[in-house]
């Protein structure tokens, strides 16, 4: 029997934040554009492939594409 998990990022509470705030800034957004914004603010940050980023987006923050 498969157990029903909470999908997150598995980001820390900082780095969602900071991508809330970016997502909010820059409403229209390429995910390399954001990766680049990780990677320049949190280089120890290893798990930043688009499904990451689509997982925090939906599941951490509760965006959806529009």
């Amino acid at each position: 029997e498969r157990k029903n998990k909470n999908k997150t990022s598995r980001w820390p509470p900082d780095v969602c934040n900071f991508v809330k705030k970016y997502v909010t800034a820059n409403p229209c957004f390429y995910f390399e554009e954001l990766r680049e914004e990780l990677r320049a603010n949190f280089s120890d940050l290893l798990n930043i492939s688009d499904s990451s980023i689509c997982r925090a987006l939906r599941f951490d923050l509760g965006l959806t594409p529009k």
